[in-house]
């Protein structure tokens, strides 16, 4: 496992793979391990995880830089972390930045996926608490997931009766 720096790691194996934060620096560094990668050891294959989510532009600039095809994208989004029996933790180290200093809403997008696991595992959570343009954000986009993705409920037993959303920032 190495650091991505400037200089590639060496080749060790025929597969190599990078773990990713969709950012133009980061994948401006990963395109120029690959194109001089592929012209000492063409029988590379570069697999790249982007987390917590692949985004549209991540494929148009790996189009630009001619490496699409080069290379097999992934998405990992990680949820939820428990940190005690009713205690989950969704751990968003840029999330602040991004959305109350570059307003950048996009992160809640993933929040509201995490949310969505919890509730396929679960059930629908019928009250739902946030406070916030981020927090209220995540509702919508939450409420949109839902009506996407199941089919009109009758009654139901649900196992989260009530669901506090905060924000906090470490």
């Amino acid at each position: 496992m190495y650091r991505l720096e400037r200089v590639p790691p060496p080749v060790q194996s025929s597969q190599r793979v990078y773990l990713i934060r969709p950012s133009l620096l980061q994948l401006k560094t990963l395109a120029d391990h690959v194109h001089s990668d592929h012209a000492a050891h063409p029988e590379l294959h570069v697999h790249v995880v982007v987390v917590p989510r692949l985004v549209s532009w991540v494929t148009g600039l790996l189009e630009e830089e001619g490496l699409y095809g080069a290379l097999t994208l992934h998405e990992f989004c990680p949820d939820f972390i428990p940190l005690d029996d009713d205690l989950l933790s969704l751990e968003m180290t840029s999330f602040f930045r991004d959305a109350f200093l570059e307003g950048d809403f996009s992160g809640c997008v993933d929040v509201a996926r995490a949310i969505n696991t919890l509730q396929g595992l679960f059930g629908q959570i019928p009250y739902v608490l946030a406070h916030g343009r981020a927090a209220k954000a995540v509702v919508n986009t939450l409420d949109l997931l839902n009506n996407q993705n199941s089919p009109k409920k009758t009654s139901q037993v649900y196992h989260i009766s009530l669901f506090f959303f905060f924000i906090m920032v470490v």
